[in-house]
């Protein structure tokens, strides 16, 4: 129909940070987490797992579309534009 949309990520609940206040964008940029919801490179082990940090009952694996979280949402197009599929 001409009324989906595209969806994209976004990080939910948006600004979402962890306990010690790093969100989303730390993660990302600091290599915190692969796009997966693994582990990154930078991450240490001895910081203890993604859960140790938890805020707001999630954590950046839950809450980051960089890190394999986040939630989708769609570019729909107006409510107040007709929408139809073709016949």
């Amino acid at each position: 129909s001409r009324c989906e949309g595209s969806q994209h990520c976004e990080d939910a609940p948006a600004g979402w940070v962890d306990s010690w206040g790093d969100g989303c964008e730390a993660y990302v940029a600091n290599k915190y987490c692969t796009s997966s919801g693994d582990y990154g490179e930078a991450w240490r082990w001895y910081w203890g797992a993604f859960v140790d940090f938890k805020n707001l009952d999630h954590t950046a694996a839950t809450a980051c579309c960089g890190c394999g979280g986040g939630g989708n949402v769609s570019t729909r197009p107006v409510a107040r534009q007709v929408c139809f599929a073709p016949t």
